[in-house]
């Protein structure tokens, strides 16, 4: 029976479950500290929706080459825009193709998918004032390429809010440039991208920085070392914060085991962290690719969209990585953008250019205060060269994690917990 991933459902049910409702606009406009529901149009929302199934698709790329106690920590969100941002250059039919059709917006126009993520990337930050989402992009050029650049230029600044800068050929601070844009686009959770590769032609950047507080915190007294068994079946010693009297959104499977833990941040609760813990003995990568849409519906359906007051224990985490992307874009049938010719297709060049390099670097935090994340993905052009639960919950062993924007539907980051202590 053919599966999609546990994202895929999450995504599409919090438009149907967990979508409050948008007021009407008054007449005057609000204060800078009060949250600004995201209006999107019906297309920006199939426009939107049409593009989960690459998240999950990332995610579960990613965890089924993960090690067996690897922790996985991704931002789907800023790898779709990046790869947007990219469809903007003069790419050949073929890679240009394979990005939409992977993105899932082969149905729409580039001006159509350009104007959804200029709104979801300006109207994210305002939904939620108690919450921080600052998104930023950049691109670094060489100089000598300023005429190539100047018919996209105008769209990245306009659409992706893009910072733009020419670099001369053998700078000598281009990297240094480039890591502080890095340093202070993540607020120094990403400190550098390290080893920024020499500028032949191009760099398209894009960072998301998240900082939420929860609803209801942790008391960080009651936080004690406890046991947490990992995917390889070993048992580790990790602090794990306690709440007796929690208020959360907890669902319950009898037939499997799955456990679906929700916790807001801020005072709006337009971000939400969705903890998707299956059953004791179940490989966490093998779950985040196999868990089907038709069960994570009938957990989430079964359980409504009530509070429940439990006793919840979980571990504190916090996971840094960098993917190299061009295995897992491989995988998801982006592939043409890495053949000689695939950038600025119009443009004559001894040295056909391409798509040299795709990588995501990425933070996440979990503590008693709430989660701190950041992502960069950058894009490197060169040459060729069921029932509610109620009472105690543990989450004590492997589990996957979301963290969503509730009005759009939007995934911020994702990943799995496989071994808490690392």
């Amino acid at each position: 029976m053919k599966t999609k991933s546990t994202i895929s459902l999450l995504l599409l049910l919090l438009a149907m479950i967990a979508m409050p409702s948008c007021s009407n606009k008054s007449d005057s406009e609000p204060q800078s500290n009060q949250p600004v529901p995201m209006k999107l149009s019906q297309q920006q929302r199939e426009i939107l929706n049409s593009s989960t199934d690459f998240s999950n698709k990332l995610l579960a790329t990613v965890s089924a080459a993960a090690a067996v106690d690897e922790n996985v920590c991704l931002s789907p969100l800023s790898l779709a825009a990046n790869m947007a941002m990219l469809t903007n250059m003069d790419l050949s039919e073929g890679a240009y193709n394979e990005i939409v059709k992977a993105l899932g917006l082969a149905a729409y126009s580039v001006d159509d998918v350009n104007a959804t993520y200029h709104d979801l990337l300006t109207g994210i930050a305002k939904v939620d004032a108690t919450t921080v989402v600052d998104i930023n992009s950049s691109m670094w050029y060489n100089s000598v390429m300023a005429e190539q650049i100047s018919p996209c230029a105008p769209v990245l600044t306009g659409q992706y809010n893009a910072h733009i800068e020419a670099v001369a050929p053998g700078s000598s601070d281009y990297t240094e440039r480039v890591n502080q844009w890095v340093f202070n686009a993540t607020q120094g959770k990403i400190p550098s991208l390290g080893d920024v590769p020499p500028l032949t032609y191009l760099s398209l950047l894009n960072a998301v920085y998240f900082e939420g507080k929860w609803s209801i915190p942790f008391d960080a007294s009651l936080t004690a070392d406890g046991t947490f068994t990992t995917n390889s079946g070993k048992q580790v010693a990790v602090p794990m914060m306690h709440n007796p009297k929690l208020r959360a959104h907890a669902y319950y499977d009898d037939s499997d085991g799955t456990t679906l833990l929700l916790q807001e941040y801020g005072t709006s609760n337009a971000f939400r962290l969705y903890i998707i813990m299956p059953r004791e003995g179940t490989d966490i990568r093998q779950f985040a690719a196999q868990a089907t849409y038709e069960r994570m519906r009938d957990i989430v359906s079964q359980g409504g969209n009530k509070a429940n007051e439990i006793d919840l224990t979980m571990p504190r985490f916090e996971i840094k990585s960098r993917y190299d992307m061009f295995d897992m874009l491989s995988a998801l049938g982006i592939k043409a953008v890495f053949n000689m010719g695939s950038v600025f297709n119009s443009v004559a060049s001894a040295k056909p250019w391409v798509l040299k390099e795709v990588r995501q670097d990425n933070y996440i935090k979990v503590d008693e205060a709430g989660t701190t994340a950041a992502s960069v993905s950058q894009s490197y052009v060169g040459d060729t060269s069921v029932g509610t639960i109620s009472g105690k919950l543990d989450i004590n062993r492997p589990f996957a994690y979301l963290i969503t924007e509730n009005t759009s539907g939007t995934i911020l980051f994702s990943g799995i917990v496989s071994d808490p202590s690392k």
